[in-house]
């Protein structure tokens, strides 16, 4: 009978250390998580506020860029096809590349809107038109 609890002393002795050890090491993890909860949440909340102060410059900007509103949009609409006519459009006509845009350009000697396919439109005619540069001209599109 000695010789058993000479046996199961040592190995209750050893299974105590580690469980002991097992605890401090759950313990050190679980304060490890609750500080990278916290930071994710402080992390997560900045990030709202900071999208919440996009969205709010965003609207203050579009408030003052009439080429992004919607009115302006219809009012383009109507306007050409004021001038041009009644106008059909198919599924055709919306398979475009995705490289096409629309480049808007104003004329300061007759007061136009030139809204042309060709981004290089200021470049390759002699409109007074304001320069905006070579390559991409950084217009409304």
């Amino acid at each position: 009978m000695t010789a058993l609890y000479l046996i199961w002393i040592p190995l209750l002795a050893i299974m105590t250390l580690l469980g002991g050890w097992w605890t401090i090491a759950s313990y050190r993890q679980h304060k490890l998580n609750v500080q990278v909860a916290h930071e994710l949440d402080t992390m997560i909340t900045s990030t709202v506020k900071n999208i919440q102060k996009s969205k709010d410059a965003a609207s203050i900007l579009d408030a003052s860029d009439p080429l992004s509103s919607p009115g302006m949009l219809a009012t383009i609409v109507t306007v050409l096809v004021n001038k041009f006519g009644d106008t059909r459009l198919s599924m055709n006509d919306f398979m475009l590349s995705d490289e096409s845009y629309v480049s808007v350009y104003v004329d300061t000697k007759t007061e136009e809107v030139i809204l042309s396919l060709n981004s290089q439109l200021s470049t390759e005619l002699d409109f007074s038109m304001i320069k905006f540069g070579a390559g991409d001209d950084n217009t409304f599109h």
